[in-house]
C-alpha cells in the first residue's frame, strides 16, 4: 500500500473515532446531551457531544489554550483530571462539569473574529 493512500486510510479511521466513539463519563451513545446534570464530568467526546464541535478541535482549543490567562482561554479550563488506580492525575485526560461547558457555550462570540466589526466594502473603482 503507498503512503498517501496509507494515510488516507488513517485519517478516515480517525475521523470515525472522532463521531463515532463516546468514551465520556457522560454515558452511552444513545444519552441525550441536553438531559445531562449539571454537576456530570464530562471528557473531550462528552465536550463535543455537548457543544457539537469536533474533539479535534477541542484538543486544538486546549493545546493553544496554555499556560494563557483565563479570558484569553479558547476552552474552559478543566474543572478535574481523569485519574489513575492510585489517585495521581492524568493530566492528558481533562474533565469538565456539563456546567462549565454550557457556561462556556453561553459566552462564546458568534461567528468571525471576537470584537471585530465589519464595515461596508470600500469601491475598488
Amino acid at each position: 500500500m503507498q503512503a498517501s493512500s496509507l494515510a488516507n486510510v488513517w485519517c478516515g479511521i480517525l475521523r470515525w473515532m472522532d463521531t463515532n466513539q463516546d468514551t465520556s463519563a457522560a454515558g452511552g451513545v444513545d444519552d441525550d446531551p441536553a438531559a445531562w446534570p449539571d454537576d456530570r464530568m464530562v471528557d473531550y467526546a462528552g465536550f463535543s457531544r455537548l457543544t457539537g464541535l469536533r474533539t479535534g478541535t477541542l484538543r486544538h482549543y486546549g493545546t493553544k489554550s496554555k499556560g494563557r490567562p483565563a479570558e484569553r482561554r479558547l476552552i474552559p479550563e478543566p474543572d478535574d483530571h481523569a485519574r489513575e488506580p492510585d489517585g495521581s492525575a492524568i493530566e492528558a485526560r481533562p474533565r469538565w462539569k456539563v456546567s462549565t461547558v454550557r457556561a462556556w457555550m453561553a459566552s462564546r462570540p458568534g461567528t468571525g473574529r471576537a470584537g471585530v466589526k465589519r464595515g461596508p466594502r470600500r469601491s475598488t473603482s
